[in-house]
């Protein structure tokens, strides 16, 4: 009886992750003094190796603002890099869009004039959060910013790294991962200006991929200068996919994963190359899933994973499925972790120059209406319940007939086989 009990707790030792994921998600209004700050990510129960931050200006959360402005950033503790793309656009007309993207920062926000308003890096990784050293600080226009860590011993590896598009179609290996990754999240602004400076009066194209050896998809809108140009588009066979007014700008799908980083197929390049930053990421179980909204208010289950996932960050332009660029600019991105840990960021851009920008805490993913007159409404929204066995669970209200495409890519535990731990059952 002892043996088979024995053999009994060996086989349930042997079915737990082997390495855990360890995952936590928050956010947090950026403060109005300049300084370090160690308690605005902090507290977690693991060092984390890895934080995601979406952000832009915004009220209350949930009140729709005019103006359009949305930022994104990538972190990882070893070794240690910072990067930040930021695009805003006034609301009500042309020339008025500008952007930055950052490899020393984690947040940076500017005015109409390219004048900084907010900044801020990571000065320091700690046990339990990371210290952010506040470089430019407002009283009067706040940033609101969504993040998500990873840690544990399941994240083997985790860095970023810098690119230049290449300016014929083709293959471009890209290396210096340090390491073979599984899974790439890409952020770019579209933009050959140079890094750590802001772009002012210029189109932009800020754009998320994400990939995994078995899937990929990105999403991107154009924040435009001129007047009647904004633009969005979203793929699941790319992981770069620039729109602009009447064509695509820049494409690229990935063609492999390797030793030392990712491969890309460049099917639409530009006379300039544009900067973009690759996270690269190994270890746990990645997932990179589509799926659509409902059209009925409720509990809706997406069965998308062979794994539970623990954490997922959500992407969409709000429109259907479809190939190519769409009128108006949309993006919305956000994490969860839990039903209780989940926040997005939405700005919308429509072609008469009306834009948009908001934030909550209590949803994952949202879409509104066209802007008209620097105001919107909601016309889906999705609030996180559960992960499940082979996906999650969303809450949809409100919904109406469009069934937009959703984007995610999820995190899980590692799950390695028994007969690869080295336990033996007799």
């Amino acid at each position: 009886m002892s043996r088979l009990l024995s053999s009994s707790l060996l086989l349930l030792l042997a079915l737990q992750p082997l390495w855990p994921i360890e995952v936590a998600q928050g956010w947090f209004s950026w403060p109005t003094s300049t300084g370090s700050y160690n308690n605005l990510i902090s507290g977690l129960s693991f060092a984390p190796k890895v934080i995601i931050f979406h952000y832009n200006e915004s009220g209350v959360s949930g009140i729709v603002d005019s103006g359009s402005s949305f930022g994104f950033g990538m972190a990882t503790a070893n070794p240690s890099y910072q990067m930040t793309i930021f695009v805003r656009a006034s609301d009500g007309g042309a020339g008025n869009s500008d952007s930055s993207q950052r490899n020393d920062s984690i947040v940076h926000t500017i005015s109409s004039n390219s004048t900084t308003i907010a900044r801020g890096s990571i000065s320091s990784w700690n046990p339990d959060g990371v210290t952010i050293q506040v470089h430019s600080a407002s009283n009067s226009v706040i940033a609101r910013i969504g993040w998500l860590a990873l840690g544990g011993s399941d994240i083997t590896n985790a860095s970023i790294v810098q690119y230049t598009s290449p300016t014929e179609p083709g293959i471009q290996p890209l290396t210096g991962a340090g390491f073979a990754p599984t899974a790439a999240i890409i952020a770019t602004l579209g933009s050959d200006t140079a890094v750590n400076s802001t772009r002012d009066n210029l189109d932009s194209w800020p754009g998320i991929g994400i990939a995994t050896p078995t899937a990929q998809a990105a999403s991107a809108y154009l924040s435009r200068h001129a007047l009647g140009g904004h633009r969005r588009a979203q793929s699941t066979s790319h992981v770069i996919y620039l729109p602009d007014p009447s064509d695509m700008l820049w494409v690229a799908s990935v063609q492999s994963f390797d030793s030392d980083g990712i491969t890309l197929n460049w099917t639409t390049v530009q006379d300039t190359g544009m900067f973009f930053w690759v996270l690269y990421l190994k270890g746990p179980s990645f997932g990179v899933v589509n799926f659509l909204q409902p059209t009925s208010i409720g509990d809706q289950a997406y069965s998308v994973t062979s794994f539970q996932p623990k954490a997922g960050l959500f992407l969409t332009h709000c429109d259907i499925v479809a190939t190519g660029q769409r009128t108006h600019g949309f993006v919305s991105v956000g994490t969860a972790v839990s039903s209780t840990a989940r926040a997005l960021h939405i700005t919308a851009l429509s072609n008469s120059g009306s834009t948009i920008r908001y934030h909550r805490n209590d949803s994952v993913i949202a879409c509104t209406t066209v802007p008209s007159g620097g105001t919107a409404s909601e016309v889906a929204r999705a609030d996180f319940v559960s992960w499940n066995s082979d996906g999650f669970t969303l809450y949809w209200s409100p919904v109406d007939s469009t069934q937009r495409q959703m984007l995610a890519i999820l995190f899980g535990d590692g799950d390695v086989p028994i007969r690869r731990r080295g336990i033996v059952i007799h």
